[in-house]
């Protein structure tokens, strides 16, 4: 995990944060395709596995579909944050805040097969045998704007002992206002249109 902020004192009782946030995150858990089939050729990173599914030979002729466990994927998260904050005055304070952010990674790709959570038919194996980074995309919780804003005011006191004034004095009135883009999903194709035997 690493950031960097700056915070800069504005008139009015006011103050600017402005951020970068990021995580790296290694040797994540996933599942592959352990027995593809052997492409036919790779022209700038692309594999071809060949149209006749009957010329295509695994990497084990012994074995079916082999799943494998392993701890070989990868996440990225970088955000810009800025919060505007307002401490109390004149019976008014408030906080805005933005994130601007991207999360992506090459092992929830898989994760399509319940859309992230909502059942759905898909694969349970990244798409990529021979170079995960082609399944490198925005992860299940990418969420890239994020602005929330909440504001109190209190509402002044009345300079009296009387029965009404007691009843009208401590009251404030508050909001919160949060929005948030879309979480991403994922169009399934059903059929394996490579011949890669990946998910067979």
């Amino acid at each position: 995990q690493y950031n960097l902020t700056a915070e800069r004192q504005l008139p009015g009782a006011m103050a600017l944060s402005v951020g970068y946030v990021g995580t790296r995150g290694f040797n994540l858990w996933t599942i592959r395709e352990f027995n593809w089939n052997i492409p036919l050729s790779i022209t700038n990173g692309v594999e071809f596995w060949g149209p006749d599914p009957s010329v295509l030979h695994t990497v084990n002729p012994n074995w079916g579909t082999a799943s494998m466990l392993t701890a070989g994927a990868d996440s990225w998260y970088n955000a810009l944050e800025v919060e505007l904050t307002k401490r109390a005055s004149h019976g008014l304070e408030f906080q805005a805040t933005y994130t601007w952010s991207q999360s992506l990674d090459d092992v929830q790709s898989q994760s399509y097969s319940n859309d992230c959570g909502i059942n759905a038919p898909g694969s349970t194996h990244n798409v990529d045998p021979i170079f995960p980074i082609h399944d490198k995309g925005p992860s299940c919780t990418d969420q890239p704007n994020d602005f929330s804003f909440n504001i109190v005011y209190h509402f002044p006191n009345i300079k009296s002992d009387n029965f009404a004034a007691r009843i009208l004095h401590g009251w404030w009135v508050g909001s919160i206002v949060s929005i948030q883009s879309g979480l991403p999903f994922a169009p399934n194709v059903v059929g394996l249109i490579s011949n890669s035997g990946v998910f067979a």
